[in-house]
């Protein structure tokens, strides 16, 4: 489960050098000059937190970046958001919550790295921070909804949960007090158009854009102490130690992960 992260905001190059899968529209331009100018850099974002987006408006005709609520509190429920949408969840024929959501409303949450807490046999919980290898900018797929929530039901609100999947052996390890673990599914920047296409609404071809990226796409860091928002601290590297080095049983992703029509029936 991601619960977690940060974004410290690329220089307007690194952006536009990132995100070169998007067309620059006017409407584009404006919501990127406004981020710009509003801009701060965030080491510790939290769900409720309002972060922005990338989404494509079929009103406007053209990709967005908005500003979202982070993490869904629909009425029905009597406690807590779904601030995540796991990809087995969202597949899962018995349970439709983001079944529309997935055809429908796809967005991507722009990240730096992400946290994690490994409890290590010792009993201590250390944070870790992780980032893309390479060091590039993380597309996180996302979906949105645009409904009341608990705390608000006198209007609608935009919200967004990040998708996760079934966790490599790294982020298994990473995290052990809920196994299996899962870990946040990242979008390469030539998949943010296709991610993004309205037009794109067999779960099937969606689902080909989803893959389980390997422990050695990401580099993990043990951390001293997590980043602070309210006083603009980044986080502090600690000690190293070995992230597998923990008695933590390892679970095989399971095949249902993977989307596939069902076979038809044979008289």
């Amino acid at each position: 489960m991601c619960g977690r992260f940060g974004f410290i905001y690329p220089s307007a190059e690194d952006w536009a050098d990132a995100t070169a899968d998007l067309e620059y529209t006017q409407e584009y331009k404006k919501a990127y000059k406004k981020l710009l100018a509003e801009r701060k850099n965030r080491t510790n974002i939290a769900p409720t937190q309002i972060i922005p987006t990338i989404a494509y408006s079929e009103k406007e005709n053209s990709h967005l970046i908005v500003e979202m609520r982070w993490g869904w509190e629909p009425v029905w429920r009597p406690f807590g958001q779904l601030h995540n949408a796991n990809f087995q969840t969202v597949l899962n024929p018995s349970k439709p919550t983001w079944k529309k959501d997935f055809v429908e409303r796809r967005c991507i949450i722009p990240a730096s790295f992400t946290y994690d807490w490994q409890v290590r046999d010792d009993g201590k919980k250390i944070p870790w921070k992780l980032e893309r290898s390479d060091g590039k900018l993380m597309f996180l797929a996302a979906l949105w909804q645009y409904d009341t929530i608990r705390k608000d039901r006198e209007k609608k609100v935009l919200t967004v949960a990040m998708m996760t999947q079934h966790g490599n052996k790294l982020f298994q390890m990473l995290n052990n007090d809920e196994p299996p673990g899962t870990q946040p599914i990242l979008l390469e920047s030539n998949q943010l158009s296709a991610w993004l296409n309205p037009e794109i609404k067999d779960p099937v071809a969606i689902a080909s854009l989803i893959r389980l990226n390997g422990d050695d796409e990401f580099k993990a860091t043990p951390l001293a102490q997590i980043g602070n928002d309210e006083t603009e601290e980044y986080p502090v590297d600690g000690h190293w130690v070995d992230p597998y080095a923990v008695k933590t049983e390892y679970y095989s992703e399971p095949t249902e992960t993977r989307y596939s029509k069902p076979e038809k029936k044979t008289k």
